[in-house]
């Protein structure tokens, strides 16, 4: 069976859009597990709605708000099958979501799907995810692990698919990691795999109020958050201890990339410009997963201002 773990918070305005997606997939047997995080508004009404209609959908509410992280956690947690999918709360999944990801998962860890990207009111701007400069999501697990700890993360987590014995080694999730995708993504690529499929299953929804927010960056606004970000902070470190301890048999390469990672956010912790720049050129294109030199300039400002 298929578990969805969904979280909810002041969700409201496009619940009901995204439950219905849901109980329309073309694969009918799952159970969707939502942990509602406090809301102030109609979202615990809606969601107890759907779980007097429909027995598949059960509902949990949290006294106390646990944040976007936690709360994922425990929706997780509470998941019963053998593989459990994520889902935000204001995305539309196309009807056969479940479908596309189980049938492409195969020996891997987990699998993540394309998307469209769609306004807050549900236009599409026909725009795939994959087509962003920060989304681009080719390459083997080792390159794949590769710009997730060094960089950042290049999959979306409400298009994802898992099986069961990646949380057995992922949860529980430090609390100083700022997004499960990332730290469930990387787990993945140090398992069996991760596998990417070009297909669109979701229809993503950007809105002032995403968590992962719009991540289309021009030059001028990498270099506005270079000079606005306050010396350099990162989740990164904890990400490479925590693999290297609970994975402790991973294979040579990706150990490497692991132990080459922590050194590389630890010297741009403790100020070390030249060897992160040093390593930044060196290593820019798989970094940053890009055949392309347009961005490298202001980075290399944002590292030489503010670390």
């Amino acid at each position: 069976m298929i578990s969805i773990a969904m979280t909810t918070y002041n969700g409201s305005k496009y619940l009901r859009k995204q439950i219905d997606s849901i109980l329309n997939q073309t694969i009918k047997d799952f159970e969707l597990i939502i942990c509602d995080d406090a809301s102030k508004d109609d979202t615990w009404q809606i969601l107890e709605e759907y779980s007097k209609k429909d027995e598949r959908v059960k509902i949990f509410r949290n006294e106390n708000n646990l944040g976007l992280t936690k709360n994922f956690e425990k929706s997780i947690s509470l998941c019963a099958g053998d593989y459990i999918a994520l889902s935000d709360q204001d995305d539309i999944w196309i009807e056969n979501h479940l479908e596309l990801l189980i049938n492409n998962i195969n020996e891997a860890t987990g699998v993540v799907g394309n998307a469209v990207i769609i306004s807050s009111n549900g236009q599409s701007t026909n725009e795939l995810i994959s087509q962003r400069e920060r989304y681009i999501v080719d390459g083997t697990d080792e390159d794949k692990l590769f710009r997730i700890l060094f960089y950042g993360n290049p999959f979306q987590g409400a298009s994802s698919l898992f099986k069961r014995e990646l949380f057995e080694k992922a949860l529980p999730i430090p609390e100083d990691v700022e997004y499960q995708d990332a730290w469930f993504n990387s787990f993945a690529c140090c398992m069996n795999g991760f596998n990417f499929i070009n297909q669109i299953v979701t229809y993503y929804r950007i809105h002032e109020s995403n968590a992962s927010g719009n991540h289309k960056l021009t030059f001028s606004k990498q270099i506005g958050m270079a000079l606005k970000r306050n010396g350099w902070k990162t989740d990164r470190i904890t990400y490479c201890n925590e693999l290297l301890k609970r994975l402790p048999n991973m294979d040579k390469e990706k150990t490497k990339i692991i132990l080459n990672a922590k050194s590389y956010h630890d010297n741009r912790i403790k100020g070390k410009r030249l060897k992160t720049i040093h390593i930044t050129i060196k290593d820019y294109k798989r970094i940053y997963a890009t055949n392309s030199y347009k961005q490298l300039i202001p980075r290399l400002i944002g590292i030489v201002l503010k670390g």
